[in-house]
């Protein structure tokens, strides 16, 4: 059984999800919260919420999520996206979200989903993954990191964590031109041409 804390700027909309997701019958207590700061606040005080669903991409995404899980470690975090909308803007994709649910889906979709949640595995949706995992890539090369130079692995897992480039190279004693070389052998190997994409696979296959 779960604890939801439905983090949504719309009140309508955010009770309408509340109703959705009562129907469901697992969750304990289900309360909506509009704002950032409220949010944080809130797990500050009370730490006994397990999910937390995001609906809409936050002013300072990547930092707002970094912060949750410091609060609450154990929390598991769900980002409720929209395909024609949100898919590959780089704010989107975060290593420490446990999963991505659509708009789109339905109920058996939504159960499906959380019933995987809690087993402990992250949730993307298959049309990530067919669009970003060529059937041709070496998984067992790419989980083994060999394809990787120290310095190529250590920026990759930065960037998983939502570091910007010129965070990178001041972290490494580097140029930001630097690191930007780095990230095109980077996006080579994986045969992606965005950040986004490298973070989702990365992500997806368990590197980071």
């Amino acid at each position: 059984m779960f604890n939801l804390l439905i983090l949504e700027s719309r009140p309508l909309y955010a009770e309408s999800l509340k109703e959705f997701f009562q129907k469901f019958k697992i969750f304990n207590k289900i309360k909506c919260i509009d704002k950032i700061e409220e949010c944080i606040k809130l797990l500050k005080q009370d730490n006994n919420f397990s999910v937390i669903l995001i609906c809409k991409l936050q002013k300072n995404f990547n930092s707002f999520v970094n912060k949750i899980k410091e609060i609450v470690p154990s929390i598991k975090i769900l980002y409720l996206y929209d395909p024609e909308i949100d898919i590959l803007k780089e704010e989107f994709l975060n290593p420490l979200i446990d999963g991505y649910i659509s708009v789109e889906w339905g109920i058996s979709e939504l159960k499906n989903a959380l019933f995987y949640l809690q087993k402990g595995e992250k949730i993307f949706p298959r049309t990530f993954l067919t669009n970003f995992i060529s059937n041709s890539f070496n998984e067992r090369n790419f989980l083994s990191h060999d394809i990787f130079t120290p310095q190529e692995f250590m920026i990759l897992k930065m960037i998983c964590k939502g570091k910007i480039n010129k965070e990178i190279a001041s972290a490494l004693g580097i140029k930001e031109k630097t690191v930007k070389n780095y990230l095109s052998k980077i996006y080579f190997k994986l045969k992606v041409k965005r950040k986004a994409e490298a973070i989702l696979k990365a992500v997806s296959l368990g590197v980071v």
